[in-house]
């Protein structure tokens, strides 16, 4: 059950939460702050590729990214409490606390533009969002947060198919978020590292029940 009392978590899967993810932000955040002045060429080609999808998914595009929101972080917290999964819920909030937290901080501290910043052929989608600083996205950051404090609350055994399943949210939120011209692929995957190190967090904070979370 999702709200039973979690088992102290063994040292190596500590060590593995704590080490693995701020490494990896570090490394898309150096690549990132490098960037500032001239993209790679596999981040523009896949950018283009994703930006210039039919016109027609705007909609669909739109709708998606909302669920990269803290508004959609509160409602799945909302519903947790109702569903009387208090355990899930305070996870699922303080991850996408952290997230939120650690994603305005590394927007100051890496300063990278949005992709019309970098790209002026950029088609852009959202308007409100043009100017300020691009990586990570927060949006992809918030889906991951929530995915993944999810995953880490399932039962050992049905965290593989999970697995599957919930990492769509992530996935389909960046890809919005790509598409919608408002942030780049490298802004993405460091909103995916963020998120995951928010859920890593949130699950140590509140006591954790294995060694492996992809289990």
């Amino acid at each position: 059950m999702v709200n039973q009392v979690a088992k102290p978590a063994p040292t190596r899967w500590v060590t593995w939460q704590l080490v693995a993810p701020p490494l990896i932000l570090a490394a898309l955040s150096w690549l990132a702050w490098a960037s500032r002045s001239g993209l790679a060429g596999w981040e523009i080609s896949l950018f283009n590729w994703i930006n210039h999808w039919p016109a027609w998914l705007v909609g669909l595009m739109a709708l998606i990214t909302m669920l990269g929101t803290w508004q959609f972080a509160v409602l799945a917290v909302v519903g947790c409490l109702v569903a009387g999964r208090k355990a899930l819920a305070w996870r699922i909030g303080l991850a996408a606390l952290l997230a939120g937290l650690l994603s305005v901080s590394l927007k100051i501290a890496v300063n990278r533009p949005r992709p019309l910043g970098l790209l002026p052929d950029t088609i852009t989608r959202w308007p409100d969002l043009l100017q300020d600083q691009g990586f990570p996205s927060g949006h992809s950051a918030t889906a991951a947060a929530v995915a993944v404090a999810i995953l880490l609350c399932l039962p050992a055994a049905r965290r593989r198919t999970w697995f599957w399943l919930l990492a769509m949210l992530p996935l389909a939120v960046g890809l919005s978020r790509i598409y919608l011209g408002v942030h780049l692929p490298l802004d993405v995957l460091g909103g995916w590292a963020v998120g995951w190190l928010a859920a890593g967090i949130a699950q140590l904070a509140f006591g954790c029940q294995s060694k492996r979370f992809w289990l």
